[in-house]
């Protein structure tokens, strides 16, 4: 078991090197968490607004750009998840 780190997380590896219990996915995902906030603020609109028009109930080219923009700054961090690997051991 992994020790306890200070802040009172383990390190997720168990000793070892590598993605352990979906570490990788999960902290990539995370990025998604305040999508709307980072573009609100980036726009000085409110969050709920960026909601509306990302749901299409209301409409805003700026605002669709900034989404877009920022969903394609997260995929460029996305990581191979290990895919390719296991793609190519099973052909």
């Amino acid at each position: 078991m992994a020790k306890p780190k200070k802040n009172g997380y383990t390190n997720g590896h168990n000793g070892h090197n590598g993605n352990s219990d979906g570490e990788i996915e999960l902290r990539w995902h995370r990025l998604h968490l305040g999508l709307y906030a980072r573009v609100a603020k980036r726009l000085h609109v409110n969050p709920s607004y960026v909601s509306r028009v990302a749901r299409g109930k209301r409409q805003s080219e700026d605002v669709r750009k900034a989404l877009l923009n920022e969903l394609a700054r997260i995929n460029q961090t996305k990581p191979d998840f290990g895919i390719s690997r296991r793609m190519t051991r099973n052909a």
